[in-house]
C-alpha cells in the first residue's frame, strides 16, 4: 500500500499547542510555514509514522475501538507530519521523501523529550527505540503539501538523484 500524508501540524512558538492544517507550504528557509522550528537545520521538519504511533498507543492501552483511528492524539508527539503505511528504520537515514511537490532528506532519528511523559507516563520510553518517535528532515526543495498526498521514499541521498 502507498504511504500517504495523514496529518500536518505546526506550532506558533516553542511551547505552543500544535495546530492542525489541511495543507501547507514548505520552504527551504522556513520548513513548514508558520512552524516555530522551521529554520534550516537537520531537524527542520519532523515526521511521525502512523503505524509506529498506533503501536505505542496500543502498548499504552490508550486505543479505543470507537474512536478511529486513535484516542491519544498524534499531536502529543509534536511532529509536523504524520504519514501512513511506513515504519522508519535506521537504513532510511540519508534517504529522501517526496511529499506533494516538496523533497525532504531524512537526516536523523527524532529523540523524544521528557515532555512526552507529561502527556502520559511511559510515553518517552516507548518512543525511544528504533525511530519509533519518527525522523527529522531538512528541506531539499520546497513546495505545497496537502492531506492525502502520496509519500515516496527514495533510498539514496538526494544528491544521487541529480546525477
Amino acid at each position: 500500500m502507498q504511504a500517504r500524508l495523514r496529518g500536518i501540524a505546526v506550532r506558533a512558538y516553542q511551547h505552543a499547542p500544535m495546530q492542525t492544517l489541511t495543507h501547507a507550504v514548505v520552504t527551504v528557509d522556513k520548513g513548514v510555514a508558520h512552524d516555530a522550528r522551521g529554520k534550516p537545520s537537520l531537524r527542520q521538519v519532523t515526521i511521525l509514522s502512523e503505524a509506529s504511533w498506533l503501536l505505542v498507543c496500543h502498548q499504552l492501552k490508550v486505543l479505543q475501538p470507537t474512536l478511529p483511528p486513535y484516542a491519544f492524539s498524534w499531536l502529543n508527539r509534536r511532529a509536523n507530519l504524520l504519514i501512513s503505511h511506513r515504519i522508519f528504520n535506521t537504513t532510511d537515514i540519508g534517504s529522501t521523501l517526496r511529499i506533494g511537490s516538496c523533497v525532504l532528506e531524512i537526516t536523523q532519528p527524532c529523540n523524544p523529550c521528557v515532555k512526552m511523559d507529561q502527556h502520559i507516563k511511559g510515553l518517552q520510553a516507548l518512543l525511544t527505540p528504533a525511530l519509533t518517535a519518527g525522523v527529522c528532515c531538512k528541506v531539499i526543495s520546497g513546495g505545497y503539501i496537502k492531506l492525502g498526498d502520496q509519500v515516496t521514499l527514495t533510498p539514496q541521498p538526494y544528491q544521487a538523484l541529480l546525477l
